[in-house]
């Protein structure tokens, strides 16, 4: 499972989630149609995710897009230290394994870090390690 914050985008997919949680908790018939109320939602949350709120996502799977350090701090274990966070959450969360699509430049540091070439991606097995 993967936990991650919404994006504003998101806020249809949100709306829609929070309809069915009402309509669960209310049993009963709801006070508004599904339509107005997903309309409603999502000018609300667009608002929120903007600038007040968080909201957490909870997903299946494990997928590094990348790690990018900046170059005034590269070289400092910025890097390292976040995919050391990843790769203790992947273990909490009990995922299989991490996968990233890797530039060539970054082939040697994630390979550093424990993940292992295939033909396509670089693959991380969780079970077992011990950070």
């Amino acid at each position: 499972m993967r936990i991650r914050r919404a994006t504003v985008s998101e806020a249809r997919p949100l709306a829609m989630l929070r309809w069915s949680w009402r309509v669960d908790e209310e049993a009963g018939d709801p006070t508004e149609e599904r339509e107005e109320f997903v309309a409603r939602f999502v000018t609300f949350a667009t608002d929120a995710l903007t600038d007040r709120w968080v909201v957490w996502v909870a997903e299946e799977f494990g997928y590094v897009t990348n790690v990018y350090t900046v170059p005034a701090v590269r070289n400092r274990g910025v890097g390292s230290d976040l995919l050391e966070a990843v790769r203790q959450w992947a273990g909490w969360a009990d995922l299989e394994l991490l996968l990233v699509w890797p530039s060539d430049r970054s082939v040697p540091w994630y390979s550093r870090a424990g993940f292992i070439p295939s033909a396509e991606v670089l693959t991380l097995e969780i079970a077992g390690y011990e950070g």
